[in-house]
């Protein structure tokens, strides 16, 4: 029988540049299990770690938003709706977090429904994470330059599920008493940032800490103290 020579594999290696996932510390108070939905450090995802996670230990989620998920990790008594947002809630101790079907105290937007089997299970696409930090931040400007004393809706200024993390304002008018705000546009709208000052053109005003800084499906609105007010919204945001 003639003897045949094994093809050289040159040496080929794979290195991958597009991996979905980040180091989060677990702060949750447990151990968080292999494949667990968790949200750590500003970001929602799965356990990637085989040997899950201890409390206070670090470990990697996965965030990777091009593909569907499908779990049984739900608050079994709700009715999610085609098309609908899923949402998670984090819990600590006691409990494993769990998806909803609408938003409940401290639930996050972490999806949108593709397929329900309601008491049973969810399959959902997640929303786009940003996972480089601060240099992956992105920026979305408005400029208000007509009344805005009664609110106005804004649409398309930051997407569905994104974090806001900063936001500045500049006056373009000199108006006494002034003010911008961002705020979430329901039947009771909820403060992102305060009022913020805008009386004296172009003076920039900044708004590190925000509060209900997940843009929901409510979306997002903004609100001047008087007609006369005029200013830019610059919202930073991954």
């Amino acid at each position: 029988m003639a003897m045949t020579d094994a093809k050289v594999n040159f040496n080929f290696e794979v290195t991958e540049v597009d991996v979905h996932q980040v180091l989060v510390t677990n702060n949750l108070g447990r151990v968080i299990s292999h494949l667990e939905l968790v949200y750590l450090d500003g970001y929602f995802g799965e356990v990637a770690e085989f040997d899950d996670i201890a409390d206070g230990a670090t470990g990697m989620i996965n965030i990777d938003p091009n593909r569907q998920i499908a779990t049984t990790q739900i608050n079994i008594t709700d009715t999610f709706v085609f098309k609908g947002i899923v949402w998670l809630v984090s819990h600590g101790v006691l409990a494993t977090s769990v998806l909803r079907d609408a938003y409940v105290a401290d639930a996050i937007p972490v999806g949108i429904c593709t397929k329900v089997n309601n008491g049973t299970s969810v399959e959902f696409r997640p929303f786009v994470q940003r996972s480089g930090g601060g240099n992956d931040m992105k920026f979305s400007v408005y400029n208000m330059d007509s009344d805005h004393s009664t609110l106005v809706v804004v649409t398309g200024l930051v997407p569905l599920g994104a974090r806001i993390m900063d936001v500045w304002v500049e006056s373009t008018a000199t108006v006494s008493s002034a003010t911008m705000q961002l705020r979430s546009n329901n039947a009771s709208p909820v403060d992102i940032t305060a009022a913020l000052v805008i009386a004296t053109d172009n003076v920039v005003i900044r708004q590190a800490i925000l509060t209900n800084n997940i843009v929901d499906a409510d979306g997002l609105e903004i609100i001047a103290a008087s007609s006369s007010d005029r200013g830019i919204m610059t919202i930073a945001w991954r």
